[in-house]
Protein backbone atom coordinates (compact mmCIF):
# COMPACT_ATOMS: atom_id res chain seq x y z
CA UNK A 1 0.00 0.00 0.00
CA UNK A 2 2.46 2.29 1.10
CA UNK A 3 4.90 1.59 -2.49
CA UNK A 4 1.42 2.55 -4.36
CA UNK A 5 1.28 5.54 -2.65
CA UNK A 6 4.97 6.44 -3.76
CA UNK A 7 4.31 5.51 -7.05
CA UNK A 8 0.72 7.23 -7.38
CA UNK A 9 2.71 10.50 -6.23
CA UNK A 10 5.88 10.30 -8.50
CA UNK A 11 2.99 9.37 -10.92
CA UNK A 12 0.97 12.63 -10.40
CA UNK A 13 4.70 14.97 -9.61
CA UNK A 14 5.25 13.68 -13.58
CA UNK A 15 2.28 14.87 -14.73
CA UNK A 16 2.20 17.93 -13.16
CA UNK A 17 5.66 18.86 -14.52
CA UNK A 18 4.56 17.46 -17.57
CA UNK A 19 1.62 20.25 -17.59
CA UNK A 20 3.85 22.87 -16.82
CA UNK A 21 6.19 22.04 -19.41
CA UNK A 22 3.70 22.09 -21.60
CA UNK A 23 1.91 25.24 -20.44
CA UNK A 24 5.47 27.32 -20.37
CA UNK A 25 5.85 26.01 -23.77
CA UNK A 26 2.24 27.39 -25.26
CA UNK A 27 2.76 30.30 -23.16
CA UNK A 28 6.21 31.10 -25.16
CA UNK A 29 4.52 29.88 -28.81
CA UNK A 30 1.34 31.71 -28.38
CA UNK A 31 2.36 34.85 -26.25
CA UNK A 32 6.06 35.39 -25.26
CA UNK A 33 7.52 35.36 -28.46
CA UNK A 34 4.43 36.76 -31.14
CA UNK A 35 4.38 39.78 -28.29
CA UNK A 36 8.85 40.40 -28.49
CA UNK A 37 8.20 39.60 -32.24
CA UNK A 38 5.52 42.58 -32.56
CA UNK A 39 7.14 45.56 -30.43
CA UNK A 40 10.23 44.81 -32.20
CA UNK A 41 8.27 45.18 -35.27
CA UNK A 42 6.93 48.52 -33.73
CA UNK A 43 10.33 50.09 -32.86
CA UNK A 44 11.65 49.13 -36.39
CA UNK A 45 9.03 50.90 -37.99
CA UNK A 46 8.89 53.55 -35.47
CA UNK A 47 13.27 54.21 -36.20
CA UNK A 48 12.60 53.51 -40.10
CA UNK A 49 10.22 56.88 -39.95
CA UNK A 50 12.53 59.11 -37.66
CA UNK A 51 16.09 57.12 -36.21
CA UNK A 52 16.34 59.67 -33.26
CA UNK A 53 13.60 57.82 -31.88
CA UNK A 54 16.07 55.25 -31.53
CA UNK A 55 18.21 54.89 -28.46
CA UNK A 56 21.15 54.13 -29.55
CA UNK A 57 21.01 56.89 -31.87
CA UNK A 58 20.64 59.58 -28.91
CA UNK A 59 22.84 57.98 -26.88
CA UNK A 60 25.55 58.39 -29.50
CA UNK A 61 24.10 61.75 -30.56
CA UNK A 62 24.35 62.93 -26.73
CA UNK A 63 27.93 61.61 -26.45
CA UNK A 64 28.90 64.21 -29.65
CA UNK A 65 27.54 66.73 -28.11
CA UNK A 66 29.13 65.98 -24.91
CA UNK A 67 32.57 66.04 -25.95
CA UNK A 68 34.96 69.10 -26.32
CA UNK A 69 35.40 70.89 -29.96
CA UNK A 70 38.66 71.36 -30.99
CA UNK A 71 39.92 73.84 -33.70
CA UNK A 72 40.61 73.13 -37.24
CA UNK A 73 38.50 69.99 -37.07
CA UNK A 74 38.17 67.81 -40.39
CA UNK A 75 34.73 66.20 -39.57
CA UNK A 76 32.84 63.18 -40.84
CA UNK A 77 29.50 62.45 -40.68
CA UNK A 78 27.33 60.17 -42.33
CA UNK A 79 25.84 56.65 -41.62
CA UNK A 80 27.57 53.14 -41.05
CA UNK A 81 29.94 53.73 -43.51
CA UNK A 82 31.36 56.73 -41.51
CA UNK A 83 31.01 55.13 -38.22
CA UNK A 84 32.73 52.28 -39.05
CA UNK A 85 35.75 54.27 -40.92
CA UNK A 86 38.72 54.17 -38.53
CA UNK A 87 39.35 57.98 -39.68
CA UNK A 88 42.00 58.27 -37.09
CA UNK A 89 43.86 55.39 -37.83
CA UNK A 90 43.44 55.37 -41.34
CA UNK A 91 43.85 58.57 -41.79
CA UNK A 92 46.61 59.81 -39.34
CA UNK A 93 46.01 63.01 -39.08
CA UNK A 94 45.20 64.33 -35.17
CA UNK A 95 42.58 66.50 -36.09
CA UNK A 96 40.04 64.26 -37.78
CA UNK A 97 36.71 64.06 -36.55
CA UNK A 98 34.39 60.99 -36.85
CA UNK A 99 30.62 61.70 -36.55
CA UNK A 100 28.88 58.41 -38.18
CA UNK A 101 26.18 57.00 -36.78
CA UNK A 102 24.44 53.83 -37.81
CA UNK A 103 21.14 53.85 -39.59
CA UNK A 104 21.38 57.84 -40.20
CA UNK A 105 19.65 59.89 -42.47
CA UNK A 106 19.77 62.96 -44.17
CA UNK A 107 17.11 64.65 -41.72
CA UNK A 108 19.35 62.83 -38.88
CA UNK A 109 22.40 64.68 -40.26
CA UNK A 110 20.73 68.17 -40.98
CA UNK A 111 19.14 67.99 -37.27
CA UNK A 112 22.52 67.51 -35.57
CA UNK A 113 24.53 69.91 -37.38
CA UNK A 114 24.56 72.30 -34.61
CA UNK A 115 27.07 69.60 -32.70
CA UNK A 116 28.96 69.82 -36.00
CA UNK A 117 29.34 73.11 -36.92
CA UNK A 118 29.49 75.33 -33.76
CA UNK A 119 33.34 74.67 -33.56
CA UNK A 120 33.40 76.37 -37.15
CA UNK A 121 35.66 73.07 -38.43
CA UNK A 122 37.73 73.14 -41.59
CA UNK A 123 36.16 71.10 -43.00
CA UNK A 124 33.04 68.53 -43.61
CA UNK A 125 32.86 65.21 -45.60
CA UNK A 126 29.63 63.99 -45.87
CA UNK A 127 27.92 60.38 -47.08
CA UNK A 128 24.73 59.68 -46.14
CA UNK A 129 21.55 58.82 -48.02
CA UNK A 130 21.19 55.32 -48.37
CA UNK A 131 19.45 54.80 -45.59
CA UNK A 132 16.77 56.81 -46.96
CA UNK A 133 16.27 55.12 -49.85
CA UNK A 134 16.16 51.67 -48.08
CA UNK A 135 13.38 53.59 -45.49
CA UNK A 136 11.79 54.10 -48.81
CA UNK A 137 11.60 58.35 -48.34
CA UNK A 138 11.07 60.17 -51.73
CA UNK A 139 13.82 61.03 -53.43
CA UNK A 140 12.98 64.44 -53.60
CA UNK A 141 13.11 64.83 -49.52
CA UNK A 142 16.66 63.57 -49.37
CA UNK A 143 17.50 66.33 -51.99
CA UNK A 144 15.20 68.70 -49.79
CA UNK A 145 16.95 67.76 -46.65
CA UNK A 146 20.72 67.70 -49.08
CA UNK A 147 19.93 71.51 -49.88
CA UNK A 148 19.12 72.40 -46.16
CA UNK A 149 22.13 70.86 -44.65
CA UNK A 150 24.45 72.49 -47.14
CA UNK A 151 22.53 75.55 -46.65
CA UNK A 152 23.02 75.35 -42.74
CA UNK A 153 26.66 74.81 -43.25
CA UNK A 154 27.51 77.71 -45.40
CA UNK A 155 25.55 79.66 -42.88
CA UNK A 156 26.50 78.41 -39.60
CA UNK A 157 30.19 78.14 -40.44
CA UNK A 158 30.82 79.92 -43.70
CA UNK A 159 35.01 79.30 -44.07
CA UNK A 160 34.04 75.85 -43.99
CA UNK A 161 34.93 73.57 -46.72
CA UNK A 162 32.03 70.91 -47.82
CA UNK A 163 32.50 68.17 -49.60
CA UNK A 164 29.77 65.30 -50.71
CA UNK A 165 30.64 61.90 -50.95
CA UNK A 166 28.58 59.51 -53.96
CA UNK A 167 26.32 56.80 -52.02
CA UNK A 168 28.05 53.75 -52.31
CA UNK A 169 26.59 50.57 -54.53
CA UNK A 170 24.57 48.03 -52.86
CA UNK A 171 22.84 44.96 -53.39
CA UNK A 172 20.17 45.08 -50.62
CA UNK A 173 16.37 45.38 -51.56
CA UNK A 174 14.56 48.41 -49.61
CA UNK A 175 12.62 47.72 -46.52
CA UNK A 176 8.91 47.63 -47.63
CA UNK A 177 9.65 46.49 -51.31
CA UNK A 178 11.27 43.18 -52.77
CA UNK A 179 13.35 45.66 -55.00
CA UNK A 180 17.00 46.88 -55.30
CA UNK A 181 17.55 50.38 -54.29
CA UNK A 182 20.85 50.80 -57.15
CA UNK A 183 18.83 52.64 -59.56
CA UNK A 184 18.54 54.94 -57.15
CA UNK A 185 21.32 55.16 -55.91
CA UNK A 186 22.41 55.78 -59.70
CA UNK A 187 19.67 59.16 -59.73
CA UNK A 188 20.27 60.31 -56.47
CA UNK A 189 24.15 60.41 -57.08
CA UNK A 190 23.53 62.33 -60.28
CA UNK A 191 21.25 64.60 -58.25
CA UNK A 192 23.86 64.89 -55.83
CA UNK A 193 26.49 65.71 -58.00
CA UNK A 194 24.49 68.23 -60.26
CA UNK A 195 24.14 70.10 -56.43
CA UNK A 196 27.65 70.59 -55.75
CA UNK A 197 28.30 71.71 -59.47
CA UNK A 198 25.76 74.57 -58.62
CA UNK A 199 26.56 74.86 -55.33
CA UNK A 200 30.45 75.02 -55.70
CA UNK A 201 31.41 71.89 -53.61
CA UNK A 202 33.83 68.85 -54.32
CA UNK A 203 31.62 65.97 -55.02
CA UNK A 204 34.01 62.41 -54.34
CA UNK A 205 32.65 59.83 -56.50
CA UNK A 206 33.10 56.16 -54.56
CA UNK A 207 30.46 54.16 -56.58
CA UNK A 208 32.52 54.10 -59.35
CA UNK A 209 35.16 52.31 -57.20
CA UNK A 210 33.14 49.98 -55.51
CA UNK A 211 30.89 48.86 -58.18
CA UNK A 212 31.03 45.30 -59.90
CA UNK A 213 27.95 44.27 -62.08
CA UNK A 214 25.59 46.55 -60.58
CA UNK A 215 26.28 46.02 -57.02
CA UNK A 216 28.73 46.05 -54.35
CA UNK A 217 32.21 44.32 -55.21
CA UNK A 218 32.45 40.81 -53.26
CA UNK A 219 36.33 42.46 -53.27
CA UNK A 220 34.73 45.06 -50.34
CA UNK A 221 32.25 43.44 -49.46
CA UNK A 222 32.07 43.21 -45.56
CA UNK A 223 29.47 40.10 -45.93
CA UNK A 224 25.91 41.62 -46.30
CA UNK A 225 25.90 43.54 -49.57
CA UNK A 226 25.68 46.72 -47.74
CA UNK A 227 28.89 47.60 -45.56
CA UNK A 228 32.67 47.26 -46.82
CA UNK A 229 35.81 45.30 -44.90
CA UNK A 230 39.15 46.72 -44.63
CA UNK A 231 40.20 46.55 -48.14
CA UNK A 232 37.55 49.29 -49.05
CA UNK A 233 38.73 51.73 -46.30
CA UNK A 234 42.04 51.83 -47.47
CA UNK A 235 40.44 52.41 -51.14
CA UNK A 236 38.41 55.14 -49.69
CA UNK A 237 41.17 56.60 -47.71
CA UNK A 238 43.91 56.65 -50.40
CA UNK A 239 40.55 58.47 -52.61
CA UNK A 240 40.48 60.96 -49.98
CA UNK A 241 44.30 61.85 -49.73
CA UNK A 242 44.06 65.21 -52.48
CA UNK A 243 40.94 66.93 -50.51
CA UNK A 244 42.51 65.87 -46.85
CA UNK A 245 45.67 67.98 -48.44
CA UNK A 246 44.54 70.64 -49.73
Amino acid sequence: MKKQRYILCASLFINLLFVVFVLRRLYFQYYYYPKCEAETHQQQEKFNKDPKNSLYFMNKDKLFKDLPNGTNEIIFVGDSHIQNFETSELLKIPNVINRGISGDITRGVYNRLNELTESKPKKIFIEIGVNDLLYNIPMETVMENYNKIIKKIKTDSPGTKIYVHSLLPTSVSSNNKNTSVLPDIILLNQKLFEMCKKEGIDYIDLFSIFDLNDGLNPEFDNGDGLHLNGKAYLCWSARLKKYLNE
